[in-house]
């Protein structure tokens, strides 16, 4: 069984637990998530059986969109409402005032990590520390947010829902807190749902509860190469196939002023995939190309 099955999480189940359960019911240990999804969130997860392990690594570079809700006054340990309040504030936030905002947190930006999260320093997750009372300086990260649009806000409440298309490594919750902060004011989120990560869109997700079986999981299960059918494809000569299997370099000559050098792609040969690989140093007559991940 090799392939990447979208799950829609439901709340409070880790990503770990998600793969612990798709785990007891395949009976495959070889399964891993795509990048942490918060307890608190809900949404698109692709999780990666077998030999899709190895291609992990591109699901999570892969940028997410997300609806996310948020409440303004109020400041918490953990950015969002799971959290102990740890300030608050008064100042009422008006719709103006805060679309006005909004374009200041659009394109590159930097961010400031959460201390309850997963990143680790020194071996250490920062939310073990942050359950201990600690607190320790991490360094801005580089992110980018395509799109932030305000979907709707209830002035009475104090409460809104925003849209976001943004980068890997994006944390929403420091996203909300840096907005409140901007408008000298204090704000945490409430809720989260992924709706698209890469190609994968909520719509396709399965829930946990509809893939019970390991006969589920496989009549669902996406191939590797459809799950980076946004990378280039490249057919490899039939005559090749035991030199590129074997991690030798290849020239290509026909068809190869067509391909995109120094990328990652998609090797297919004798009708088959093989793998992901990449072609360099173009020339007049051909190219090079060898592999980096057999998945045969």
């Amino acid at each position: 069984m090799n392939g990447v099955i979208l799950i829609d999480k439901d709340m409070d189940w880790t990503s770990h637990d998600v793969v612990a359960k798709l785990r007891g019911v395949t009976r495959i240990k070889k399964i891993g998530h795509t990048g942490t999804l918060d307890p608190m969130a809900t949404g698109a997860l692709p999780i990666c059986i077998g030999k899709a392990t190895k291609i992990v690594e591109y699901l999570q570079a892969d940028d997410k969109v997300y609806i996310a809700d948020m409440v303004f006054g109020s400041k918490t340990d953990t950015y969002d409402s799971s959290g102990e309040i740890v300030a608050t504030s008064s100042k009422r936030i008006s719709e103006e005032e805060l679309r006005s905002i909004l374009p200041l947190f659009t394109g590159d930006i930097k961010q400031l990590p959460p201390m309850f999260s997963a990143i680790k320093v020194s071996g250490v997750k920062l939310y073990e520390l942050a359950r201990k009372g600690i607190e320790i300086e991490r360094e801005l990260r580089d992110v980018n947010i395509s799109k932030l649009d305000l979907i709707e806000f209830n002035e009475k409440e104090q409460t809104c829902r925003i849209y976001v298309h943004c980068s890997s490594g994006t944390y929403i919750r420091s996203l909300i807190n840096d907005i409140g902060e901007k408008l000298s004011s204090y704000a945490n989120m409430t809720s989260l749902r992924r709706i698209k990560c890469g190609d994968f869109e909520i719509e396709n997700a399965l829930t946990l509860e509809q893939l019970s079986t390991k006969e589920l999981v496989l009549a669902n299960l996406i191939p590797i190469d459809e799950a980076l059918k946004s990378f280039q494809r490249i057919d490899i000569p039939h005559s090749e196939y035991t030199r590129i299997t074997n991690g030798m370099t290849i020239i290509l000559k026909e068809g190869f002023n067509s391909y995109n050098t120094d990328i990652n792609s998609l090797f297919y040969c004798r009708g088959e995939f093989i793998g992901i690989g990449t072609i360099f140093d173009k020339s007049e007559i051909g190219c090079k190309a060898k592999i980096k991940k057999l998945l045969l």
